[in-house]
């Protein structure tokens, strides 16, 4: 995976409540396991109607096309577990969402691909949605897991909470071996008291 770096750019306002990995990423794009290309099917049934771009739809508002951080409104990404939601946000260029609550099986499979979801009281996410929306993209936010704090340029400074774990593993970019190698260490160490304790588990056919 990509480590995690500092973030500073547009965020796209979705300030829909308990949007689901359905509306995210519908079963048509659910047919392949490449994740090159399924941006374009990132909020789909919203984005287009009959074939064509629904223009008042924030996604196709001019100012918010390159969006490299999401807010989302409370229990974003509620659901089935498709992973197939994670990989569309981040093929579609974000780096990072911030909303009041998450679905529990998106937050996972967010840690897990290098995705980081960010937890902020409702209505400092509402005011910084208001912001962005209001400046018309103009007002940037920026997302440094390091010191894991978020901030709207000429805003307020907002502290979040990521597991020790998991922060390590978006910063270094590991997946789930990279995380398990990091304790080699403690599992040679295993290994050889159990291998004392019971040797038979160790033979080779």
């Amino acid at each position: 995976m990509q480590p995690f770096e500092p973030v500073h750019g547009v965020a796209l306002p979705m300030m829909i409540p308990d949007i689901d990995t359905d509306q995210m990423i519908n079963r048509d794009f659910l047919i392949t396991t490449a994740r090159k290309g399924l941006g374009r099917g990132l909020f789909h049934d919203l984005r287009y109607r009959d074939g064509r771009e629904v223009a008042d739809f924030v996604m196709n508002l001019p100012w918010f096309r390159e969006p490299r951080v999401l807010i989302g409104g409370p229990n974003f990404a509620s659901g089935s577990s498709r992973e197939h939601a994670v990989w569309a946000v981040q093929d579609y260029g974000i780096r990072a969402v911030i909303a009041p609550s998450f679905g529990v099986h998106f937050r996972r499979n967010a840690f897990k691909n290098g995705l980081l979801p960010i937890v902020l009281p409702e209505p400092d996410v509402a005011a910084m949605a208001d912001a962005v929306l209001a400046s018309r993209g103009a007002r940037l936010v920026r997302v440094d897991l390091e010191t894991q704090t978020v901030s709207l340029d000429d805003g307020p400074v907002h502290r979040f909470e990521v597991e020790p774990d998991a922060r390590t593993a978006l910063l270094l970019g590991l997946d789930e071996i990279g995380r398990t190698q990091l304790r080699r260490t403690a599992v040679e160490a295993f290994q050889t008291t159990d291998r004392a304790a019971r040797p038979w588990v160790y033979l080779h056919a």
